[in-house]
Formats: C-alpha cells, structure tokens, sequence
C-alpha cells in the first residue's frame, strides 16, 4: 500500500479561520455555501455562517442544509469571502447587504477577506 500524501488536519485552513474569527470577537456571519456549513458546523456553533449568494444586487438566502434561525442576524455581523470570488469582493467594497447598514472592517486572513458590518436601528 502507497500513501502519497497524509494530510493528518484536512480542515487545518478552517479552524485556523474559526480561531481568528473568535480572536476578533466575530461570531455572526454570512459566507458561501461550502464555508458556511463547514466553518459552523466545526466550530460546534460557537460561529454561525448563514450561507449566502451575491445576485441581483444583494445578499440572498442559501438555504440548503441551512437553518432558519441563522439569517437573524442582529445589528453585527460579517460576511467571509474566499479571494478567487473576485466579483463578490468587488460587490462588498461598493455595497452595503441594506440600506442602514455601515461598513465596520475589512480585513484578510488565510485565503479569505471579511467585511464587518453593523445595522443602525431606525
């Protein structure tokens, strides 16, 4: 038997991200399908992603294999992007996901960018 490459942390990226998440108190958020349920589900929920698709000008509700409860956003919140998503990026550092909705952050960390928000109540 030949083993080619052992990878002993296939999920090395990810709880790399959760730990940089939690360290900057970032506990809500958006992303894409594959990083929403992943990053939540290995967190054991201490990181909520709801996954999201960017079209028609707005952020819109994934809801495969999703729960309701995790759209309730609150007034903080982020949205992770992976860097090949260069049109989202782009959509991010011109929009904002509502109307009273300010953009807080923007910083990077592993192969990702994350938008920080905050809704101001009417």
């Amino acid at each position: 038997m030949y083993i080619l490459n052992e990878n002993n942390n296939p999920n090395a990226s990810e709880y790399a991200m959760i730990a940089f998440l939690e360290g900057q108190d970032l506990t809500y958020g958006y992303g894409d399908y594959w990083d929403a349920n992943l990053i939540t589900y290995l967190s054991k929920g201490d990181i909520t992603l709801a996954p999201v698709k960017i079209a028609d000008d707005r952020l819109n509700a994934h809801r495969w294999y999703s729960a309701l409860r995790w759209y309730n956003a609150g007034t903080d919140y982020f949205v992770l992007v992976r860097n090949d998503r260069t049109e989202e990026i782009g959509w991010l550092r011109n929009h904002t996901p509502g109307p009273r909705v300010v953009l807080r952050n923007v910083t990077s960390f592993g192969n990702a960018w994350i938008f920080s928000f905050t809704e101001i109540p009417e």
